[in-house]
């Protein structure tokens, strides 16, 4: 009889996290991709500092990172927006399947049944999409330090 509610949400989140895996490595490989081009490109930086306070603060070139080097690409492009999104996105899908997926498979009368509380059910499908998130953060941050090896990045773990 299951009884480990944990490890079967992870068995249903498996096909999702392969898919959302996919996604961002492609996403951070191609952003790391770009770097070379910007490396280095001084016109470029002095555009970005020219732009309106406002416009900066908006698209997250807030404080002193200069944006042709390789801590402050990164920060701009993928960690002030694009990255959060995308792994909250995944998150209330997740979320919103745990319970509504169940349902919609007819699984959730059979998983009420079992002698196992509701806080439980709750608290084991919470962790799993705890962590299912931090897998996915781990996925970005493996395909971003391997595309920073192959394009040569300055930057730390």
């Amino acid at each position: 009889m299951l009884r480990n509610v944990f490890l079967k949400s992870l068995r249903d989140l498996r096909r999702g996290f392969v898919w959302w895996s996919i996604g961002l490595a492609g996403m951070s490989a191609m952003m790391v991709s770009v770097y070379p081009t910007v490396r280095g490109n001084a016109a470029l930086d002095k555009l970005v500092k020219s732009y309106p306070d406002a416009l900066k603060g908006f698209i997250g070139f807030g404080g002193e990172l200069d944006y042709t080097s390789a801590a402050g690409y990164l920060g701009i492009e993928l960690f002030s927006l694009v990255v959060p999104l995308l792994l909250l996105v995944a998150a209330i899908g997740a979320g919103a399947n745990a319970v509504a997926g169940e349902e919609d498979r007819g699984t959730l009368d059979l998983l009420f049944s079992l002698p196992v509380s509701r806080a439980r059910v709750a608290l084991e499908k919470f962790g799993a999409l705890a962590a299912e998130s931090v897998a996915l953060g781990l996925v970005v941050w493996v395909s971003l330090w391997i595309g920073a090896v192959a394009v040569g990045m300055d930057i730390s773990a």
